[in-house]
């Protein structure tokens, strides 16, 4: 399981737009960061925020081979091209806005003109150019950020207008960006000048802090970066960016005052106690994630649909939901959650639902079943997951070997295809055109399917600008998905977080808006 392409706090919404001129520009967006208290939040103070597992050996955007697991703190870093906002919509940071042009086989960047790095060095569409054809040509880039294959290369600029010219449409591509490497411009003066040793641990980005001091995988100490393009922010004068062990740590240093807010991962149990006991504030987002069990169609046993067959007749997600998370998940059988565009469908006709009879007879006709089920780390959520769903397909006669793999391991066996089965937390992207070909095409970086049939329907939901249509396509790989067996689906999964009461949030209610924008975030007197 690689944790998810991005971790932005986004709500359900229909698409804006539905014709090839599908645009969105805006000057800035302090509007959009929604209500003050009456004189305005105070300048000043630092929060410590809390990550279970946080990872980052590079803060290179082209040789983070986790970069969607880091883009929070990338994006505090870097800025934005943009950022998620309410109902999945885009807003602008370091763009202004875009537009496809040329049929959809363009798309058109404008650059905020004035943008500095935080030496004080011009950021101009060029250098986004330059950064980006950088992140494309890095070995990580077929794995990373998979949607920018239908780039033609080199990417180019004219005047502020940053131009990226595609093989085929890609009604998504826009999308893409969100919390992935191309999202974040590299200062090119600065890394040379520095040598990449240096700049990857302390780079120059424009975001609305930079880094003081950073001990890779441990400790980041961000502070205000006062060329921030947005007047009078950040509010906050740092943020110390904390690695911890898991949620039950994070929780303890939330309650003994070290930490301010927490990302939480899973232990659900925690976070009901917290809501009752009203001892923090918990901001649950829509989710945009699904949790499921991805299948190597290439391996034995799983290239046998009978054997895929059982093990969707030998799991039993809603028991597992109740056991482990207290029903606060709600199941899903499809590639879908509540937090995407165009599509949400949690029930998907011909799903195979729990069946211990049938699993055992797919079993016994087979002669047994037996795999490696791989899974993260990093946490000890994965594990206990993985233990669960052991015990379950052991009662139809399936045997499982849960294999633990750090991240960096997983994507060098997703790679090489050498794996059998994945517990699976991907999507955290608001558009389905972008998780579905990574998970599910043929070519996907973690994918375990190899269809021309869903190949071809994916192909022609990320070529079709029109909502409803768009809708339609995704149902229908659902179902697809559904005949064919292709993946156990689980759960769909928000990512939580905790934070103590003297933390000001703009906007003041998370469940409607998209990614937290920390630029906005305040400490009340």
């Amino acid at each position: 399981m690689r944790l998810p392409r991005g971790q932005a706090l986004v709500s359900a919404g229909t698409a804006f737009g539905v014709a090839l001129t599908l645009s969105v520009t805006a000057a800035g967006h302090a509007s959009a960061a929604g209500p003050t208290r009456a004189g305005g939040p105070k300048p000043g103070g630092t929060i410590t925020e809390s990550v279970s597992g946080g990872l980052w050996p590079t803060l290179d955007p082209a040789t983070d081979n986790q970069d969607a697991a880091d883009s929070e703190w990338l994006s505090l870093i870097y800025g934005e091209l943009f950022q998620s906002g309410p109902g999945g919509k885009l807003l602008p940071d370091l763009a202004t806005g875009y537009h496809y042009s040329h049929n959809g086989l363009q798309l058109d960047i404008t650059m905020r003109a004035g943008d500095k790095f935080s030496d004080g060095t011009p950021l101009t569409a060029a250098d986004a150019a330059w950064s980006l054809n950088r992140d494309l040509a890095a070995p990580i880039a077929q794995i990373d950020f998979p949607n920018f294959a239908v780039v033609k290369k080199p990417i180019t600029s004219s005047g502020d207008t940053l131009i990226l010219n595609m093989k085929s449409k890609d009604a998504a591509l826009a999308q893409a960006f969100v919390g992935s490497a191309p999202n974040w411009v590299v200062d090119e003066a600065a890394l040379n000048k520095m040598g990449l040793k240096a700049y990857d641990q302390k780079p120059i980005g424009a975001g609305p802090f930079e880094v003081k001091s950073n001990a890779a995988n441990s400790t980041i100490n961000l502070v205000r970066n006062p060329t921030y393009w947005q007047k009078g922010r950040p509010y906050l004068a740092g943020i110390k960016v904390l690695s911890v062990g898991d949620d039950s740590t994070a929780l303890a240093a939330m309650q003994s005052g070290e930490v301010n807010v927490a990302d939480f991962f899973g232990s659900i149990p925690d976070v009901l106690q917290v809501e009752k006991s009203k001892q923090f504030n918990v901001i649950i987002p829509p989710s945009t994630f699904y949790q499921f069990v991805s299948l190597n169609q290439k391996k034995p046993p799983f290239n046998n649909i009978k054997a895929r067959e059982a093990l969707y007749y030998a799991t039993n997600a809603p028991l597992l939901v109740k056991k482990l998370y207290s029903n606060f998940y709600p199941v899903v059988e499809g590639p879908t959650a509540p937090g995407e565009l165009f599509f949400y469908g949690p029930k998907v006709p011909g799903y195979l639902n729990y069946n211990l009879a049938k699993a055992k007879a797919i079993v016994k006709q087979l002669g047994g079943i037996s795999f490696d089920l791989a899974t993260t780390s990093n946490t000890t959520y994965w594990s206990t997951e993985a233990t669960v769903l052991k015990q379950q397909w052991a009662a139809a006669g399936i045997n499982a070997k849960i294999v633990l793999n750090n991240l960096t391991e997983t994507l060098q066996q997703l790679a090489s295809n050498n794996w059998q089965a994945l517990d699976s937390n991907w999507g955290g992207d608001t558009d389905p055109g972008l998780a579905l070909p990574y998970y599910f095409s043929s070519t996907g970086g973690a994918t375990g399917i190899h269809s021309a049939a869903l190949d071809n329907l994916m192909q022609e939901g990320i070529s079709t600008f029109d909502p409803e249509g768009r809708a339609k396509i995704y149902k229908e790989i659902g179902e697809m998905m559904a005949k064919n067996a292709d993946a156990v689906f689980l759960y769909n999964k928000p990512f939580l977080l905790l934070a103590t009461k003297n933390i000001g949030w703009l906007p003041t209610n998370a469940k409607k808006y998209g990614e937290i924008l920390w630029q906005d975030v305040y400490l009340n007197s």
